[in-house]
């Protein structure tokens, strides 16, 4: 991740841009996710809302960004014991969501997420990471065409999203 981070920021990383079916991706993304062992006992559902969600992406790279974002859920979200690939239309844009029913982060937490190498405070936990998978999938998405953010409140979970444009 940090060497794409930096290949991003240096303008190094090509993205090629061709039609991705997003159920298939999702479906994908799910069944890399359940092979984890810190997965165990977690319910991963994806839910298609809507027909031939295809979005104009790079597979590989979105890919990365839905399974950085579903590895988060799993890791800081999932006390809920379970964690939701979702993809419905948005407009003439395909959204994708990551949903936790975790803690939930306040405002603060949210306006630093991005940020590369922040770990929100988290450095001592017995989490593992660098901080910079978020800052990594913001930009992929971006070289992408798309948008990324994040829904949330204490207590109530988090909903990550990618919007990209359709094809």
């Amino acid at each position: 991740d940090l060497l794409d981070v930096a290949r991003a920021e240096s303008g190094a990383v090509k993205v090629e841009l061709r039609p991705t079916d997003v159920a298939g991706l999702l479906e994908d993304v799910r069944r890399a996710l359940i092979l984890k062992p810190e997965v165990r006992g977690l319910s991963i559902d994806v839910l298609i809302e809507g027909d031939a969600l295809v979005a104009q992406a790079d597979s590989q790279r979105l890919a990365q960004v839905i399974g950085n974002l579903a590895s988060n859920a799993v890791k800081y979200g999932a006390a809920g014991g379970r964690v939701k690939l979702r993809a419905a239309w948005a407009d003439d844009r395909v959204r994708i969501e990551v949903i936790d029913y975790g803690p939930g982060l306040s405002p603060e937490k949210q306006a630093q997420l991005f940020e590369p190498f922040n770990r929100l405070g988290l450095e001592r936990s017995a989490i593992e990471g660098h901080g910079i998978g978020l800052a990594l999938a913001k930009r992929l998405t971006e070289l992408q065409g798309g948008e990324i953010g994040v829904i949330s409140a204490p207590g109530e979970g988090a909903t990550f999203w990618v919007e990209l444009p359709a094809a």
